[in-house]
């Protein structure tokens, strides 16, 4: 390639900052013709050419087919060109959140919403088609993409930062801080790289396919070992996700009853990889349902907990009466005749409420020591 080829390739981009100078010189001048305000409207020029000489390699990568729909990038290269920082990423952000929005809509709604909001939570109720989706805030909309996996950890990261700066630094809320041309563009490549042109993982489309065929197929034990050998490999807060996701499956009281039982094959194979604070969500939200008293979801619950032995994940001030129930319970066959045969249901009963651990309220850890003791 020969000098004057190079020049002549890089001539455009030379003249965008005398350009750029030009249309502001005009548009500044319109602006005193009125009386208006002209200083610190407009970004410098020499930021807005830090973006113009940053920005080809941004939009190459967007696919040509997305190219065309992308009306965002047009109005963000306007905005950026007039010196309106603010607005470009307010353009940009509402894209990021709209493309968000669909590819949350096209995965599974509900596992969405109870990711977002809580399965068990008053809100949850709210929350059941696409169109609901503009009532869950930016904050939670990616916070729950992240736990889904629609969004990578560090693309998390850097997609809050943005969020950030359009709420403090944009035309979305009034104000006067300043953004740079490189701070613009590099927001502009996350939300490109992270929502808008990010295709689905492997492992979200897997876990796309596996909550379809919960609501939709028979699953048999051997196709819930299968499956529990795909997740052995995710990380726990996807475990975690998961679970707290077919929780919602079978506490929905619109689940059929092969869709739970698709969940009980399932969830044994996944609750020792769980964490304890996931657990104990689970007891919480039992309490929950009692405390409003949603009796059919509070016996859902229960059922969900029972499948893992996991009643001792309910709060103590909700199985202290059941287990001084139960001790007395167990001692009373004890005492009578035949206890070695009538026993053995009425220890389970007490063994589920307390759990492998031996998690024992403090108001009846003295009963409980005393009949342990009796009958053992």
């Amino acid at each position: 390639m020969t000098n004057q080829e190079d020049v002549s390739k890089i001539t455009p981009s030379s003249n965008y900052s005398a350009q750029i100078k030009q249309f502001e010189d005009g548009l500044l001048e319109f602006m005193n013709q009125y009386g208006l305000p002209t200083d610190s409207v407009l970004v410098t020029v020499s930021e807005r050419f830090k973006v113009f000489k940053n920005i080809e390699d941004v939009v190459e990568k967007i696919e040509d087919s997305q190219k065309k729909r992308s009306f965002y990038m047009s109005k963000f290269i306007a905005t950026s060109a007039a010196g309106l920082f603010d607005a470009a990423l307010n353009y940009l952000w509402d894209e990021t959140i709209n493309e968000l929005r669909i590819r949350v809509s096209q995965y599974d709604l509900d596992y969405f919403f109870d990711t977002a909001v809580g399965a068990s939570s008053e809100r949850r109720k709210k929350f059941k088609y696409q169109d609901d989706l503009v009532d869950i805030s930016d904050s939670e909309l990616i916070i729950a993409a992240n736990k889904i996996g629609l969004i990578s950890d560090l693309g998390f990261q850097h997609l809050d930062y943005a969020r950030y700066m359009r709420n403090w630094a944009s035309a979305a809320h009034p104000n006067h801080n300043q953004i740079t041309g490189l701070q613009l563009i590099s927001m502009l490549e996350t939300c490109v790289l992270e929502v808008i042109s990010l295709p689905l993982s492997n492992v979200v489309v897997e876990i796309k396919k596996l909550l379809k065929n919960i609501n939709t197929n028979q699953i048999s034990e051997k196709d819930a070992k299968q499956i529990a050998s795909f997740c052995v490999d995710l990380p726990v807060e996807k475990i975690n996700t998961l679970t707290a996701g077919l929780f919602g499956i079978y506490t929905q009281l619109n689940s059929t009853t092969q869709t739970r039982q698709n969940v009980r094959l399932l969830i044994p194979f996944l609750w020792d990889r769980l964490n304890e604070d996931t657990r104990y969500q689970f007891g919480t939200n039992y309490a929950r349902f009692v405390a409003n008293n949603d009796q059919l979801q509070a016996k859902l619950v229960r059922d969900f907990l029972e499948t893992v032995s996991g009643k001792s994940y309910i709060p103590d001030n909700i199985r202290l009466a059941e287990i001084q129930t139960s001790i007395e319970n167990l001692l009373t066959v004890h005492r009578e005749i035949n206890n070695f045969y009538n026993e053995p249901p009425f220890a389970r009963q007490l063994q589920r409420l307390v759990g492998d651990m031996g998690k024992i309220p403090s108001q009846v850890n003295r009963e409980y020591v005393y009949c342990l003791v009796e009958v053992f």
